[in-house]
């Protein structure tokens, strides 16, 4: 199983498949370009040439007039980058030049593309935007495939990069990063985080629930439920705190002998992590998320309605969810994890394993702050609860 699980990941067949993936879709758009509605109505090709004429750049206008759709070059750039993370000429480039768009590309397109799916499970032929159907599901599934493929054709790009050390060369300490490093002998995450916990969770959620409200509107119809949230809330986050003091504490990888019966027995790392880093990741995803959508509020670009609160105390609300609460999680969230990464490697996961789980970490961060951003902003939360 380890064997074809090394292949898979090493395998040059995904830069391929991203480089073939959205050929179709580029197609597609150029024949519309021409004004011919292949899967696509005519009334639907014709707003298609007034927007791209009308609010569009000028250089935009003008390629569009002489049937270049900008999208389509995007989408051959796009299989261009697929190709070079796995041509001998894609070596010779700079290795962030490749991987950052290949990373936030490929996390960014299987996004839209399982959204553009979801979207066709969830409503009718009203909704494709004039499209037939076969087109839809030709131009949404490509965009999914293109971004699963290119992301894995990163991950072998990346592994096939550090071939040479790992076969000649233990990944010892001269090998690890300054991330590694200072995650290795750094606890002061942990007493900072508790310490962050204590004072949130005792001078910000505690106050709040005694009915201290920081100068805050509160919505009248709500204030007891919402104390009461604020108290039990107060709770956990103290809890918080007290688990990452025990992240960097001995007793929470091997059980004291003074303990009968299970004294001495080691504890599996996975046991302690996977609750950590899902609570780490909603964190960040927490406060990330919503430092965003207030942003967006601000801005004008959103609405945000709470039952039973006025346009006075949504503003004011918004405001200290800005500068107070959304910071605090992020913070939080980024010390939490921080004191994961030490406690990873303070129990012996060797540094191969911790690098790829690092990369598939972030990946999930991204998308459930993407989860977060556009069930906010397209008001879902009525069918979400988290």
């Amino acid at each position: 199983m380890k064997t074809n699980i090394s292949k898979v990941l090493y395998s040059k067949v995904w830069g391929y498949i991203a480089a073939t993936a959205l050929l179709p879709y580029a197609g597609l758009k150029t024949l519309w370009a021409f004004g011919i509605a292949l899967g696509f109505s005519e009334y639907g090709i014709s707003e298609l040439h007034v927007s791209m004429k009308s609010q569009s750049g000028p250089v935009i206008a003008f390629l569009y007039s002489i049937g270049v759709d900008i999208t389509a070059l995007l989408a051959c750039a796009a299989s261009i980058l697929g190709l070079s993370l796995v041509q001998p000429w894609g070596k010779k480039a700079a290795r962030r030049l490749i991987l950052i768009p290949a990373w936030l590309g490929g996390l960014a397109f299987i996004y839209f593309g399982l959204a553009g799916l979801y979207l066709l499970m969830t409503s009718g032929p009203e909704d494709m935007y004039g499209m037939q159907l076969w087109v839809f599901i030709l131009v949404y599934g490509g965009f999914f495939v293109w971004g699963l493929a290119v992301t894995m054709a990163a991950i072998s790009y990346q592994l096939r990069g550090r071939m040479k050390r790992t076969i000649t060369k233990d990944l010892s300490e001269e090998y690890e990063n300054a991330f590694e490093r200072f995650t290795k002998k750094s606890v002061w995450p942990a007493y900072v985080g508790f310490l962050w916990a204590l004072l949130y969770a005792v001078f910000v959620r505690f106050y709040t629930a005694a009915g201290g409200t920081f100068e805050m509107i509160a919505a009248e119809a709500i204030r007891d439920s919402a104390n009461m949230a604020n108290y039990f809330a107060g709770v956990l986050i103290l809890f918080c705190g007290f688990v990452l003091l025990g992240l960097v504490k001995p007793w929470t990888r091997v059980i004291p002998v003074s303990v009968p019966l299970f004294g001495g027995i080691k504890i599996h790392p996975l046991l302690i992590l996977i609750p950590t880093l899902f609570c780490t990741a909603f964190l960040i995803a927490h406060g990330t998320g919503g430092m965003l959508t207030k942003i967006m509020y601000f801005a004008g670009i959103i609405r945000l309605n709470l039952p039973h609160w006025s346009e006075a105390e949504m503003r004011s609300f918004a405001l200290w969810d800005l500068l107070l609460y959304e910071p605090w999680f992020l913070i939080m969230g980024i010390l939490s994890g921080l004191t994961a990464a030490h406690y990873a490697q303070a129990s012996g996961v060797s540094l191969p394993v911790l690098r790829r789980g690092t990369v598939l970490y972030l990946s999930f961060v991204f998308l459930l702050t993407s989860f977060f951003v556009i069930v906010i902003v397209f008001d879902l939360v009525d069918k979400f609860t988290f």
